[in-house]
């Protein structure tokens, strides 16, 4: 454990340039952020250069006099590592669900084009035979690319998360009809 004093002694050890001292709470402080990242889907690189990065900035403070000895450096850096990587994790999340999306979105097109003329008649008449309020969102949406605020305020829904409900359970249902033409 770092008691106050000793923090400001490795603040005047990074400012001095003192690499002993500095490689001493270098080495102190690793294992903890480490630990971290792996538990969450992390690696061994990837606790090295976060810890990396968290040093750096905590250099950066020092050296413009930004940081205060009232917490422990341990505590600190490890601080700066869990929200860095928490921030990187969500990142990725989004990232990877662009991803899918972009694969769906190809395969469906993939789909489209490899549709007979007598299936596109049928999915047609699909189209129209939905219910009223299913044609009328879909409508709205893909074809005069109304945003789900303005289609709850022309259908008279609650709000938006109702139109994207109700569209979801459309194109589902419309999705299940379309699978049976291209069987």
């Amino acid at each position: 454990m770092t008691k106050p004093h000793e923090t400001c002694y490795l603040v005047e050890a990074i400012k001095n340039e003192n690499n002993v001292i500095i490689k001493q709470y270098y080495n102190q402080c690793f294992e903890r952020v480490q630990k971290y990242v792996l538990k969450n889907n992390g690696s061994k690189t990837e606790a090295k250069d976060l810890y990396q990065d968290a040093w750096l900035h905590l250099f950066s403070n020092i050296k413009q006099n930004r940081y205060r000895c009232e917490n422990k450096t341990c505590s600190y850096l490890f601080k700066l590592c869990k929200f860095r990587w928490l921030d990187d994790l969500r990142k990725r999340k989004v990232q990877r669900q662009n991803e899918q999306k972009v694969r769906l979105a190809l395969y469906e097109q993939t789909i489209w084009t490899s549709i007979s003329e007598d299936s596109w008649k049928k999915i047609l008449n699909e189209i129209k035979n939905l219910s009223g309020k299913c044609y009328e969102i879909l409508d709205l949406f893909y074809n005069k690319k109304y945003s789900m605020k303005q289609i709850a305020e022309i259908l008279g829904y609650k709000d938006a998360h109702t139109v994207r409900s109700t569209k979801e359970r459309c194109m589902k249902s419309l999705k299940e009809k379309i699978k049976k033409f291209l069987k």
